[in-house]
């Protein structure tokens, strides 16, 4: 059997770690991009398996003066849990980088590799209890 040479296997190597990866990056980030994309023009409520495609429209009645309530909600999560897992994670790796030698054999029990994700679900959870949205999620009352 003959052995593959330098570049032959350099590509091969690169193709296996390359191909796994892109199927995954397509099957969660893209596919559901465009698929929600797609779905943002249309009336489907997420109940039923009716829908129609009513273009532009679902989209404008977002920043209409009724759904100030429900975009300042958006916008108060957005902030609030980008600056929570964003300071969470620095100080987390400030921790890391700065650690003596005593201590650096416990960097990967400290290391979860990004910010806890409980620290927004409990903000929504408190936004829910109070009623900013109705018992179907919807962003705005009225909405179905």
């Amino acid at each position: 059997m003959k052995q593959m040479n330098y570049k032959t296997r350099q590509k091969a190597l690169w193709d296996m770690f390359l191909i796994p990866g892109l199927y995954f990056l397509g099957c969660f980030l893209v596919f559901p991009f465009f698929k929600s994309l797609v779905r943002s023009f249309t009336d489907w409520n997420a109940f039923s398996p009716d829908f129609s495609f009513v273009g532009l429209k679902t989209t404008l009645s977002c920043f209409i003066m009724t759904n100030i309530a429900a975009i300042k909600v958006n916008l108060v999560f957005a902030v609030v849990s980008t600056l929570i897992q964003t300071t969470l994670g620095f100080l987390l790796a400030f921790a890391v980088y700065y650690m003596t030698p005593k201590w650096r054999s416990f960097k990967v029990a400290l290391y979860p590799g990004r910010p806890p994700r409980f620290c927004s679900g409990g903000y929504v959870e408190v936004y829910a209890e109070q009623g900013y949205w109705s018992g179907q999620y919807a962003a705005a009352p009225g909405w179905s």
